[in-house]
């Protein structure tokens, strides 16, 4: 499988603390990309450069294409979910069309079939269950028919349903050979979901390796990690 996105000695820092220490990172096209480490780790200052929301102090980001004038199309769920709560979830993707300079009422009731949110469209976003909003945050990042979606700790506050419910839509999205990267410190739903993974300690890239490694190694991914993480 070919690499979609290479990351080369990307450096960040906040005044004096080092965020991102020389980090070199390769997502597959078509993968689900597992992002791991603790709190502090690096993982969120690393998505906002690789989505162009921060700016890297150094390093080069590639974007791997057949053809040269193309750069795939980025879309980002990090941070809180936005969108307008006083809307419902038919109106929030009208708007969301509008700014994209799109309106197409089938690709609206395209995004809701695929979400899941058929049922919810005429409800007001602020009345949405967590697990509802994150669907409408992705469905959101869905409109602009993106090649890479990135997730950021999607998994945070959901329930059991709710995982469950995400986890779907990840492999829904993976089917439709949309490359997806996941930060999460769930590891028993990444190593479920995940094709590869990157492991992040103290701003540094310490290791990649795909789920094959997983298996063959006999030992579940948490185990896996620690054992990395430590250096053993």
């Amino acid at each position: 499988m070919d690499n979609m996105v290479v990351l080369k000695n990307i450096s960040k820092s906040y005044k004096k603390n080092v965020i991102l220490n020389h980090i070199n990172v390769n997502i597959k096209k078509g993968s689900i990309y597992g992002l791991i480490g603790e709190n502090g780790a690096g993982k969120t200052t690393l998505i906002k450069v690789l989505t162009g929301i921060l700016s890297p102090d150094g390093g080069t980001i590639n974007f791997v294409e057949e053809k040269r004038n193309h750069l795939p199309r980025i879309s980002a769920v990090v941070d809180e979910p936005a969108f307008f709560n006083s809307l419902t979830v038919e109106q929030n993707l009208i708007e969301h069309c509008k700014l994209l300079g799109i309106l197409e009422k089938e690709k609206i009731a395209a995004i809701v079939l695929t979400l899941g949110l058929e049922k919810h469209k005429d409800k007001l976003a602020k009345n949405l269950s967590l697990g509802l909003k994150q669907r409408l945050a992705i469905a959101l990042a869905l409109i602009g028919e993106p090649d890479l979606v990135v997730l950021d700790e999607p998994l945070n506050g959901l329930d059991p349903e709710g995982i469950m419910d995400l986890r779907n839509l990840i492999f829904k999205l993976h089917k439709e050979k949309i490359t997806v990267l996941v930060s999460s410190h769930i590891l028993s739903e990444l190593e479920q979901i995940a094709t590869d993974f990157g492991i992040l300690k103290d701003g540094r890239m310490i290791k990649e390796f795909s789920k094959a490694e997983i298996i063959d190694s006999g030992i579940k991914l948490e185990d896996y990690y620690l054992k990395i993480k430590g250096g053993k």
